[in-house]
């Protein structure tokens, strides 16, 4: 059996064409190595053709995801940093949801 999230990832194509290897690589390090650094280079990429990034499907799984993300200062200084991040069945479930 297939893998749904590797399946959607491999098929999936944006506004800008497939996904890159990098932006794919990213969201499977999110995925299986859960981190902070990990959610902030995965959560912008956009995974369908109607351009849902990571951070829109994983709020449409999860309501209660806080809406609210990093904030940074315009000299790149992290003045909070993201209240949440989600966990690995929540990407894969975003995935799946933006990809099929």
């Amino acid at each position: 059996m297939q893998d749904p999230v590797i399946v959607g990832l491999m098929r999936t194509s944006t506004p800008y064409g497939p996904l890159a290897r990098s932006q794919i690589c990213k969201l499977l390090t999110l995925i299986g190595y859960p981190s902070y650094t990990a959610w902030d280079d995965a959560h912008n990429i956009i995974l369908n053709s109607d351009g849902m990034t990571l951070r829109q499907a994983v709020e449409a799984i999860d309501p209660s995801f806080p809406r609210i993300g990093k904030f940074v200062a315009t000299d790149g200084t992290v003045i909070a940093p993201w209240p949440k991040i989600p966990d690995p069945e929540t990407v894969r479930q975003a995935i799946v949801h933006a990809t099929h």
